[in-house]
This record gives structure tokens, C-alpha cells and sequence, in this order.
């Protein structure tokens, strides 16, 4: 969460607030848009379309960002995102962003913070995946092998 102590009482003076309703769309899969957002109210869905189907890769809630892979990586956004009820955002465009570690070293920290368990949570749901799909695997060789 964005809620350092460093960071307390400081004004955003840099950055644009953005305020959304439910529904609707803050960035769309393939944009070149390159800034990142922290929600301060509200939340928002990230999402893919795959195969005509959506679906949901993660709720962004208060205190959390949003949109960061294009910032640092300067590349197309890799899913959609849109608000859950009524929502507001900071948005930073990568030179506030930079000016924004420039000022408050925590940032940056807590940036880290929020990407590392974002990579937990990714393996968390690799691994349980992958389990699973091994369970499928033997089970289904024990069916064919039984029946033979």
C-alpha cells in the first residue's frame, strides 16, 4: 500500500486525479498509453479477452497500482482495466513518476513491495495449476491403464 510515513501529509502536487464510474474503462488491451495509477477510491478489475471469453486476472483496490508494466516497460497494455463502482485514481505519467522516487525514496519501495507479491501470488496460482494439471495426467493414465 502507498501509505508510507515518509509519504504521509505530502501533496500530489505532480500528478492528475482521475475519477471513473462503475464500468467504465481506464486503459484497453493494446493501448500505448504509458501511465500507472494508485487507486484512492473505489477499485479496479484488470482483465483479458481470450477466446471470447473475459477473464478476470485481478481486483486493484485502495492503496494498490495499476498499469505499471507499461510505465517501466514502455510497452502495450497486456489487459484491460475498468472501475468497480466509483472510483478515483492518481495517475502518474512516467515523468512525475520519476520526479515522484526523486522525492520520496519509499515510493520506490513500496512499489517493489507491491510487484514482488504480485510474483508470489503469480506462483501461488502457477503452482496450484500445475498441480493440477498433473493430477489430471495420472488420473487419467490410471482410467486408460485399468480399462486395458
Amino acid at each position: 500500500m502507498f501509505n508510507s510515513k515518509a509519504s504521509k501529509g505530502k501533496k500530489f502536487i505532480d500528478q492528475q486525479v482521475i475519477k471513473l464510474a462503475d464500468g467504465e474503462i481506464l486503459f484497453r488491451e493494446g493501448d500505448l498509453s504509458r501511465e500507472m495509477y494508485i487507486v484512492q477510491k473505489g477499485a479496479v478489475e484488470v482483465f483479458k479477452r481470450v477466446e471470447g471469453q473475459t477473464m478476470i486476472l485481478s481486483r486493484i483496490d485502495r492503496g494498490s497500482m495499476v498499469g505499471e508494466m507499461s510505465l517501466l516497460e514502455s510497452l502495450p497494455r497486456s489487459a484491460s482495466a475498468q472501475a468497480v463502482g466509483e472510483t478515483t485514481l492518481l495517475m502518474f505519467d512516467p515523468g512525475s513518476f520519476l520526479l515522484k522516487i526523486r522525492r520520496d525514496p519509499t515510493f520506490a519501495f513500496e512499489l517493489m513491495k507491491q510487484l514482488s507479491g504480485r510474483i508470489r501470488q503469480t506462483n501461488e496460482k502457477l503452482i496450484t495449476l500445475m498441480a493440477a494439471e498433473q493430477f489430471s495426467k495420472n488420473a487419467l493414465q490410471e482410467i486408460t491403464e485399468s480399462s486395458l
